[in-house]
This record gives structure tokens, C-alpha cells and sequence, in this order.
């Protein structure tokens, strides 16, 4: 009977080990709670919002693990902002690119749009070719290079990130090469 026991735990360990989210092995950038491909103030809200409001469900609970103790808590939300606002140390691999949680906890990661590389499928899919070139720190894989100032920042606040260049006359709007798009210009005052 002990050893029949036995065998039913060793299998369902086996089976949770298997099928735990955390051996997905996704890739995300610890911060981004909302999977929106920045780290700022709304993360820490949704971090929050999810602990004590009963929010929607976080995209990538790994991503919302700022601290990365291997739980959702307060100081998660807590470091985030001390991080953005105090001058705090940065969260913990992987940030601030791309990249599988170096930790091993149950969190996982059931989806963080900007790491997938659907970008890059889309992006050759459209004629254009993925890069690496320097953007502005706070902003997402895959920019939007039909905005003005997406890669315009200093040097020391950029970072390396993956880019489509769309064929001449076009754009990356952030899921496909478009028409470059005429400048509005503001009316004359009269």
C-alpha cells in the first residue's frame, strides 16, 4: 500500500514539474506587469490592482515578480516605483531585455506580447528586416518607428532593442510596414 502510495506522489510531482508554468521557459522583462513592453507607473498600479482590488489577471506573473522572491507581494509594486522614482536599484534578470527567469519559482508566464517573436514574423512577413539598434530605455521591443523620437533618446538613456526596417516609402507602426504618414501640421491661426 506504502509503495503504491509512493509511486501515485512520485507521478503527480512528475506530472506538476511537466506541466507548471514556470517550465515554459517564456521570455519577459521583469517590471513590464502589464506586458506592454514599458516599465512605469501603470505596471506598479496593475501589480496593486491585481493584489488588493481583485484586477484582471496579470499576463506574465513573473514579469509583475519585480523583486523576484518568487511570490506576488506588495514590495513588488513597492520596488518597481522606488526603482522609477527613488533612483532604486533596477529589477532583477532579466531586465531591462528580453529574457527566461534565471530563478526557479511557480509564477510563470502565460503570455508577454513583446518578447514573441510573432514581431519578427509579422516584420519579415512584410518585406522588412529585424535589427538591433538603440531606442529609448523605457520603451517596448518593436517600436513604432512610424512615431518621431521612438529611437531619438540620449545614449544613456537608450538600450538595445529589436527593430523592423520596413522597405523604402514604409514604416513599422508597431505590427506591420505601413505608408509612411504624411506630418499633420497645425492650422494657421488667422
Amino acid at each position: 500500500m506504502m509503495k503504491a502510495l509512493g509511486s501515485i506522489c512520485l507521478a503527480a510531482c512528475l506530472v506538476w514539474i511537466v506541466c507548471s508554468p514556470a517550465a515554459e521557459g517564456r521570455t519577459f522583462i521583469r517590471g513590464d506587469a502589464d506586458a506592454d513592453g514599458t516599465r512605469q507607473i501603470t505596471d506598479a498600479v496593475r501589480i496593486f490592482s491585481y493584489l488588493f482590488l481583485g484586477g484582471a489577471a496579470l499576463p506574465c506573473a513573473d514579469a509583475a515578480d519585480v523583486d523576484d522572491s518568487g511570490s506576488l507581494e506588495i514590495t513588488d509594486g513597492i520596488y518597481l516605483l522606488g526603482y522609477l522614482f527613488l533612483g532604486g536599484p533596477p529589477p532583477p534578470a532579466p531586465f531591462p531585455s528580453c529574457g527566461e527567469d534565471p530563478g526557479e519559482d511557480a509564477l510563470g508566464c502565460a503570455r508577454f506580447p513583446p518578447c514573441d517573436d510573432a514581431n519578427e514574423e509579422a516584420c519579415r512577413a512584410a518585406g522588412g528586416v529585424v535589427e538591433i539598434r538603440d531606442c529609448c530605455a523605457g520603451g517596448p521591443e518593436f517600436p513604432s518607428l512610424c512615431a518621431v523620437g521612438a529611437c531619438g533618446c540620449a545614449p544613456d538613456h537608450s538600450r538595445p532593442v529589436r527593430v523592423c526596417i520596413c522597405p523604402e516609402g514604409l514604416c513599422w507602426d508597431g505590427s506591420d510596414c505601413v505608408p509612411i504618414p504624411e506630418p499633420e501640421w497645425p492650422a494657421e491661426e488667422r
